[in-house]
């Protein structure tokens, strides 16, 4: 799996940083993507914060790797 947020979507509500700290966290206004392919282990976090982003501005893109 692969990580990426829609900059241009994103208004800095945070609640990726609160819903799965281990990928994603809060540097000023937009978060920071700590690792653009987290472990599978944190899938379930991931697909939260995708569920619960406001703006739906994150993406969780599938990779064969």
């Amino acid at each position: 799996m692969r990580v990426s947020v829609a900059y241009e979507l994103c208004k800095g509500h945070g609640v990726c940083e609160q819903v799965c700290p281990q990928v994603f966290r809060m540097l000023g206004p937009k978060p920071v993507v700590r690792t653009t392919r987290p472990d599978e282990s944190v899938r379930g976090a991931v697909e939260e914060a995708v569920r619960q982003c406001p703006t739906g501005a994150i993406r969780l893109i599938e990779t064969a790797e």
